[in-house]
């Protein structure tokens, strides 16, 4: 009996400690499983990031190339050679990997035979060492690529130059093998996991129980920190154009000229190719100075964003730009401010709103909200704004005090920030007209402020749009707004229908884009179990939400007030790209779908949607549940870690 007792003893005392850290059991499991899947190939990097020209040299009898390396495994040598269609099956090509007349590598290719363009992006052939093992070889050493060839005069293959006029070739080095690559993963997640998790535990005790918004504060600022560094510089949706801009303003240039060029440093994006940059190739060139040269680079895109889209991206920018001329640490020190600033005002926001404070938490930490706000992209600020005028609207309204000065001059801050970033949410404006007019102090204030502001929203909006006009001759599609305009305007419900199919046809990626991604440049690709999982997330956020407050009435007018701003913001989304970036080839009528929406841009709205399906008539006694939301504040931030390493592994070449 005794034994049986302490048995039992022991037994309850593990379950205990398993029903208390379970959650970071479950994610540990989670973490090994998801590393194992992502680390089923070595990791790989691009030698160097460079194309070839269009230039050519014919592959006679003897030719050689150099080479160096800058690791000490080579994967595979990339070279671009074109077959020759006059050869005959019996003429052939000799490439040779040669150190001190010794042959490390060989192959033969017959010259009337096309190679496949399977190297990074499509470009070169990828010849591999060492069938996949790799090649060790010597760092900075001088090594020879040796073409030979029986070929005769006519039938010789060509090998694609680089800009100097040598052959080009690159490599690939084996940077992690799979192995190594496996334990780092788990590893690196395991430890921010437990770091996030120890958060919630200890900031979840009586004596030091802190606050949703808090918590958030530091989750956030975790993340932030996480996606600015493991993000590739510029390898964020027009990052690189962003970063002009910004420089751009900070030197004076407050509007774009109207060609779209600025003159900038000719080395101000230090990369050859902005969209598919990587960790190894940042690291490589990251001692860089910006240069006294100069060159015009076009941005005409970014055009149409304002200056003080940019303010926290200037403030990091600038305070930065005192110390160093580095181009590499501008870039990340602007991210991690911005971000910083953003993820503030966010906590402010959380701080204030009077409910759906845990469903605001976990759509500002959804993987793409995260990855705008620690990015130079105008996005996040805008995401930011559209959230903190929302939450003033609620705020004062559910307030018992009046409105005094500085309230409401903030609200005319906000609104002119609203009105003037991204142009296209300047409706959600529109959200004041729910705050009741006592509390301007009168019934005559409140209809006065009201209608002016929303006024000062609708003339701030229409007076950037004006000075954005200009640039839209200059964008994809942009040259016919006036005409399409015009044939919405006659044909509203031929439109309808446009936007109803362009909807249906693309409502996955819209979901993904929205959620998850693809991150990077849009060319990173995220796991879809990753959108499903943090779809879970929300959708269980919200119910917990919506179960807490089931015995307080629903404010009707509100809820659906906020509705239809939202539905009216999601039909100026579409229309905005449709009238600047789908293109029109014939009639207008012929139309197929509308190009260039992407779901990060209902972005702004997905919380004031979700969050109007809690707005109550009245919020006295209103007590919201915490501990199933903290624990699905956990695992948002714990899909949060697992998307940062899916992006670690995309990286490789």
């Amino acid at each position: 009996m005794l034994i049986k007792r302490i048995v039992r003893e022991k037994l309850d005392i593990c379950l205990s400690i398993f029903s208390e850290y379970k959650m970071l059991v479950y994610a540990l499991i989670l973490i090994f499983f998801f590393s194992l899947f992502l680390a089923q190939k070595d990791y790989l990097a691009l030698g160097k990031n460079s194309s070839p020209s269009d230039q050519t040299v014919e592959v006679t009898k003897h030719v050689k190339s150099k080479v160096s390396f800058t690791s000490s495994k080579v994967y595979s040598l990339l070279l671009k050679i074109d077959a020759n269609a006059n050869a005959s099956s019996n003429e052939f090509t000799d490439i040779k990997l040669v150190s001190d007349k010794k042959v490390l590598y060989s192959t033969r290719i017959r010259n009337n035979v096309a190679l496949s363009q399977d190297g990074p992006n499509g470009v070169g052939t990828n010849f591999i060492l060492n069938n996949k093992k790799g090649l060790s070889v010597d760092k900075g050493k001088i090594y020879e690529v040796v073409m030979t060839t029986n070929a005769i005069k006519g039938h010789y293959m060509t090998a694609h130059t680089d800009n100097n006029g040598f052959i080009w070739n690159n490599v690939i080095y084996n940077w992690i093998p799979k192995e190594m690559l496996a334990k780092l993963l788990i590893g690196f997640q395991t430890i921010i996991a437990i770091i996030i998790f120890g958060i919630l535990k200890f900031t979840n005790r009586k004596k030091r129980k802190l606050k949703i918004e808090n918590i958030f504060l530091l989750i956030s600022v975790v993340l932030v920190t996480l996606y600015t560094f493991l993000v590739p510089a510029f390898r964020v949706p027009d990052e690189f154009g962003h970063f002009v801009r910004v420089y751009g303003i900070l030197h004076g240039n407050l509007l774009v000229p109207l060609s779209g060029n600025l003159t900038v440093p000719h080395n101000l994006i230090p990369v050859l190719d902005p969209v598919n940059n990587t960790l190894y190739e940042t690291l490589k060139n990251f001692n860089v100075q910006l240069s006294s040269n100069k060159t015009n680079m076009n941005i005409v895109n970014m055009a149409l964003y304002s200056p003080q889209s940019y303010i926290f991206q200037l403030f990091g920018m600038g305070t930065t730009s005192l110390f160093t001329k580095n181009p590499f640490i501008l870039l990340y020190s602007s991210r991690l401010i911005t971000g910083f600033c953003c993820t503030s005002i966010l906590y402010l926001c959380i701080k204030f709103i009077p409910f759906g404070k845990k469903t605001l938490v976990v759509c500002s930490l959804l993987p793409m909200n995260i990855a705008e706000r620690a990015s130079l992209s105008a996005d996040g600020f805008t995401y930011v704004i559209v959230i903190a005028v929302f939450t003033f609207a609620l705020y004062v309204s559910f307030r018992k005090e009046n409105m005094g000065k500085k309230l409401i001059g903030l609200m005319y801050i906000l609104l002119f920030f609203l009105a003037s970033c991204k142009v296209i949410y300047f409706i959600i404006g529109g959200i004041i007209i729910l705050i009741p007019n006592k509390k301007f102090g009168s019934f005559s204030k409140g209809l006065i402020h009201k209608t002016a502001g929303v006024l000062f929203v609708g003339l701030t909006a229409v007076g950037w749009l004006k000075i954005a006009s200009k640039y839209l001759v200059n964008t994809q599609g942009g040259s016919s707004s006036s005409e399409k305009v015009s044939y919405i305007i006659h044909h509203p419900f031929w439109y309808i229908e446009l936007m109803n199919k362009t909807l249906w046809m693309n409502l996955q990626n819209y979901t993904g884009q929205l959620l998850t991604g693809p991150l990077g440049a849009l060319n990173i690709e995220i796991n879809y179990g990753l959108t499903i999982l943090i779809a879970f997330v929300l959708l269980r956020t919200i119910y917990i939400e919506k179960e807490s407050i089931k015995s307080i009435s629903i404010d009707f007018i509100r809820k659906n007030y906020i509705n239809l701003i939202c539905l009216l913001n999601i039909v100026l989304i579409f229309t905005s790209l449709f009238i600047q970036w789908t293109q029109v080839t014939g009639n207008i009528g012929d139309t197929a779908s509308i190009i260039g929406i992407q779901g990060r841009y209902f972005l702004p709205i997905l919380p004031l949607f979700l969050i109007a399906q809690l707005v109550p008539k009245n919020i006295n006694g209103l007590e919201i549940q915490t501990i199933e939301n903290r624990n699905m504040i956990f695992f948002a931030a714990l899909i949060n870690i697992l998307v940062l390493a899916n992006i670690f592994t995309s990286l490789s070449v």
